[in-house]
């Protein structure tokens, strides 16, 4: 049952971590010039606000399908080897950001670009800010307890003994 709990946790902060790098990454579309919201989130059927939730929920599903490779590879680690650095989950989920982000403006191999169709600075800043806040998210939820699988995890009546 603790694994099944550790797993889910894990499932858990994945998610919620590549939502907040949408909604950075929306906001660094949107934000910098506001006139970007009426041109991005204008329909004659929806709401504003409603379409700006549904981008994200669709943008976060569409961030974890594309994220779940490199998870797959690291977090198996980070479990195994047990590191629970809060910079080692900031700067690998900024780094792989900041990676994806170039391979995918200079390759046409991978078919998603976060939102520019050239390389900036401001760009691959916004993006590499999203991915080191998805990491720190992540840790805060999960990885601050990596490997803490069965019976190495601890339970509230243990802390009292």
């Amino acid at each position: 049952m603790a694994q099944l709990r550790r797993a889910a946790t894990i499932l858990a902060a994945f998610i919620a971590a590549n939502f907040v790098a949408v909604h950075i990454l929306l906001a660094g579309k949107v934000l910098t010039d506001f006139s970007n919201f009426g041109y991005y989130f204008q329909t004659d059927f929806w709401s504003p606000p409603a379409i700006y939730g549904l981008t994200a929920t669709f943008g976060t599903l569409a961030l974890c399908l594309i994220a779940l490779m490199p998870a797959l590879v690291i977090l198996p680690l980070t479990e195994t080897f047990k590191i629970r650095r809060i910079w080692f989950y900031i700067f690998a989920a900024g780094a792989g950001a900041m990676t994806f982000d170039i391979l995918c403006t200079r390759y046409d191999l991978v078919q998603a670009r976060s939102f520019c169709q050239v390389l900036t600075v401001s760009e691959l800043l916004i993006v590499t800010i999203a991915g080191a806040a998805a990491g720190y998210v992540f840790w805060k939820l999960a990885g601050n307890r990596a490997g803490e699988w069965g019976s190495g995890a601890r339970s509230v009546a243990s802390l009292r003994d």
